[in-house]
């Protein structure tokens, strides 16, 4: 019930949903082509093919992009790992930049344009673990925990189902406040008292008072 409660929980749902809706489009294979209207083949796909490549070369072409979505998800990872509190800033980042990139792609018929912006659009995928990161940083319990990260699968599967939908091969072309309070209130707190809330398993982090949200 707090996991429900908790609006950082429908912050990561909503974000998951969002990210994931392209996702399905922009990385997933469509409804079978037998379908009216429906395309078996990537968004990504359907974007290069649009610009006069042949299937071989679009398959050749594309590989440049999974590297360079390769290399943003370990960099931002990386960075994550040695900056404190960017996880946030990061996804934020990375969604901005896939946010100018599908932009490229809409406004641009050119070759250049269009296919840098096919590589900036798949950066939004590097906010996926970032994202697992924070429900492990800051969901404290293991059943407030495991509930979380099951309504964030749920809002993945009906992202990527929802994604493919909408991609058609003819349309081609902080806790500031809480951490600060709570960092008083520890020092009011006895050591005995720190000693049972850190050692009991399943205490959440709205039930212990030493736990620290990460951003």
């Amino acid at each position: 019930m707090e996991a429900l409660r908790d609006p950082k929980t429908w912050m990561l749902i909503v974000y998951s949903l969002k990210s994931n809706i392209p996702n399905g489009g922009y990385t997933s294979p469509n409804i079978p082509s037998y379908v009216s209207n429906y395309s078996s083949t990537k968004f990504t796909s359907i974007v290069l093919q649009s610009l006069g490549f042949s299937t071989l070369k679009t398959y050749l072409i594309a590989m440049p992009l999974s590297a360079f979505i390769l290399i943003v998800v370990l960099s931002t990872s990386f960075a994550a790992s040695k900056l404190k509190n960017s996880r946030c800033y990061l996804m934020a980042f990375t969604t901005i930049i896939a946010i100018i990139g599908s932009a490229l792609v809409y406004s641009t018929t050119k070759t250049a344009p269009r296919y840098a912006g096919l590589c900036l659009m798949g950066t939004f995928s590097a906010g996926i673990p970032l994202q697992l990161a924070l429900v492990s940083s800051n969901t404290g319990g293991f059943t407030k925990r495991a509930t979380v990260s099951a309504l964030l699968f749920v809002s993945y599967c009906v992202g990527n189902i929802i994604g493919p939908q909408i991609f058609f091969s003819w349309q081609a072309g902080n806790f500031k406040a809480g951490s600060l309070k709570r960092d008083t209130e520890a020092l009011e707190l006895s050591h005995t008292q720190a000693e049972i809330e850190t050692e009991f398993p399943d205490f959440t982090d709205w039930e212990n008072r030493h736990f620290r949200y990460k951003y």
